[in-house]
């Protein structure tokens, strides 16, 4: 506050520490807090119990640091936050290649095919990996802070000592200039660290969008569920901004002639695979999935996944169907 409470003499401040005791407040600093003199730092409580209240000059600033003990019974606790996952890696794969040996590959209709599918692999990872939950506590990672800055650190805070046992004047601007050397330091070190974690991963749109979250410390927002509304509404969107860029377009849109293709034989049914081409397919694919995956790509190389796959694919080549309603086949795009 710029109120100079020390001096009785000042209109403003005689009003302020009034209003103070009409509110049973106290304020406790009597100390100068500024390097040219008068008390404007301030601490006001009305019963907090406090102790060792000093009032020191680090040399950073024009202001001193006033430091305090707060005396509580309640310990600080870092906030909690309860994450859900699946412990993957204590799947045995031979349990679940047995497991999948027992899946049906007899279905009267595309539909059906694909609803066994999704249904039973998630049961079947709900069973090898069911999901649990934690209470974890998340702390500030600061990954450029090195060695060199921890060791600055250290010798800063042995010149403060230093500086409050003597209270000289050279012990002063030692101090002064070494903090200001330390942050010039920590600004260096984080620009630098930053700046090569995004010149290091080129292309890298994942890493990329993940150290700006972190540099603006944005809050992640909670998963959202799929539905059939979402999905239509998603759609409707881009429909309707589509409709809006042709309407705004001058003039009509120029018709042109369809073209023609010469088939020597017509299509009349898609070629069948085979377990081979599906393993080859799987084992070719990134271990990359998503959350309506009914089972992790890194668990679908298997024997008898693959006899369950071409099962389902063979009901929509032959049948002429585009996809199944509401099945995820993480492999049947590529087929």
């Amino acid at each position: 506050m710029n109120i100079h409470v020390d001096i009785p003499s000042c209109r403003s401040a005689t009003e302020f520490l009034q209003l103070l005791d009409c509110l049973n407040l106290k304020q406790l600093v009597v100390a100068p807090t500024h390097i040219r003199g008068h008390t404007l730092d301030l601490v006001i409580t009305n019963s907090a119990p406090l102790k060792n209240l000093q009032v020191y000059d680090l040399g950073v600033s024009d202001h001193k640091v006033v430091s305090m003990e707060l005396l509580s019974s309640v310990n600080p606790s870092k906030p909690k936050r309860y994450i859900c996952f699946r412990n993957l890696k204590k799947i045995n794969p031979v349990h679940l290649a047995t497991d999948l040996q027992h899946l049906s590959t007899h279905f009267s209709s595309p539909d059906e095919a694909g609803e066994y599918y999704n249904s039973h692999l998630r049961s079947l990872l709900d069973h090898h990996a069911p999901i649990k939950s934690r209470a974890v506590t998340f702390t500030r990672s600061a990954p450029w802070f090195t060695d060199g800055l921890r060791r600055m650190k250290t010798a800063g805070r042995a010149l403060q000592r230093g500086y409050k046992t003597s209270g000289l004047t050279v012990d002063r601007q030692i101090c002064r200039d070494h903090q200001n050397k330390y942050s010039k330091a920590l600004k260096e070190a984080r620009s630098k660290f930053f700046s090569n974690t995004i010149r290091n991963s080129p292309g890298n749109s994942k890493q990329h969008f993940s150290t700006v979250n972190h540099l603006l410390k944005l809050q992640t927002p909670s998963p959202i569920g799929s539905s059939a509304e979402q999905c239509n509404l998603f759609m409707d969107f881009f429909t309707t901004k589509i409709s809006l860029i042709r309407s705004a377009l001058p003039g009509p849109l120029t018709q042109t002639a369809p073209l023609s293709f010469a088939f020597s034989q017509p299509l009349s049914c898609f070629p069948m695979v085979s377990s081979e081409e599906v393993q080859n397919i799987i084992k070719n694919m990134k271990s990359t999935t998503c959350a309506l995956d009914p089972l992790p790509t890194s668990l679908s190389c298997s024997l008898s996944l693959s006899i369950a796959i071409i099962s389902v694919t063979t009901h929509h080549l032959s049948g002429g169907d585009k996809g199944m309603d509401g099945a995820q086949l993480p492999t049947t795009q590529h087929l």
